[in-house]
């Protein structure tokens, strides 16, 4: 007979015959694993393809290929949207959308809570996926530039101080910042006094900051064509309600100035 192994004549009498002795069997046995382990990890090893986009993963593990893989978090953005990412590649659609929010942003300048509105967008994905782009958000000093220069105006924002809605004497909605606003508006509406808030956007010059900024007058007095600004003692600035009121003067407003104790 001849060993399995080695390919030597022997009498068969060790084990079932197949080899010639302990030290072959055993190197047979152990090559044979050798090759087996080599197998399966060229099997793990095997290249697969992105779902999406069918372009080729670097790992088997992986579902998505690196492209399409960071637009996995904004499929929610993609319906809201109206970029149907099912026929595209999260790839494309990913790009589809920077396009779109770069025209409405930058071409159209609508501000990020108009698209938030528009879209029922959340701030957090909106900003997200601008970051991850690399386009920086306007600062609030452009931003109220672009309200004043296409006639919009300025959305309520969060502060840390009481504000909402109130609804004047004749029936207007109008948005208080403060409590000490909320309480002149009351008392305009006992007195049957028309008046308007945040209603003007005027540009001044900002002796402080060295540059042109946005005046935003808490009350105006159609009636007595005045401004008044309501203000804590607490954070009264003097130089920059000076540099105001230079500039309402200027405009032919007459102009009073309430500080309230904080």
């Amino acid at each position: 007979m001849k060993c399995e192994n080695c390919n030597k004549e022997h009498d068969g009498n060790y084990g079932s015959g197949r080899f010639c002795g302990r030290s072959c069997a055993n190197s047979r046995n152990h090559s044979q694993k050798t090759k087996e382990k080599i197998s399966n990890s060229l099997q793990k090893n095997t290249q697969t393809y992105c779902i999406s986009c069918n372009n080729k993963t670097p790992k088997s593990k992986k579902k998505y290929c690196f492209e399409c893989h960071k637009y996995i978090q904004n499929k929610l953005l993609f319906d809201r949207l109206d970029i149907n990412y099912t026929d595209l590649s999260l790839k494309e659609a990913g790009h589809e959308a920077l396009q779109k929010l770069w025209y409405l942003y930058n071409n159209l300048q609508l501000s990020s809570l108009e698209i938030q509105e528009k879209f029922n967008i959340h701030e957090l994905s909106l900003r997200n996926f601008f970051n991850k782009h690399k386009i920086s958000m306007r600062r609030k000093s452009k931003a109220q530039l672009i309200c004043l220069h296409n006639n919009r105006r300025n959305m309520p924002c969060e502060n840390k101080y009481k504000h909402g809605w109130h609804t004047t004497w004749h029936g207007k909605q109008v948005f208080y910042r403060s409590s000490y606003e909320l309480r002149y508006a009351k008392n305009l509406d006992k007195q049957k006094i028309p008046y308007e808030m945040e209603s003007k956007r005027l540009i001044y010059y900002d002796t402080q900051k060295k540059r042109y900024s946005i005046a935003i007058p808490d009350f105006y007095l159609p009636l007595e064509n005045k401004i008044v600004e309501i203000k804590c003692n607490y954070t009264y600035n003097k130089q920059n309600m000076d540099d105001k009121f230079k500039m309402y003067k200027n405009n032919g407003y007459e102009c009073e100035l309430i500080i309230m104790k904080s």
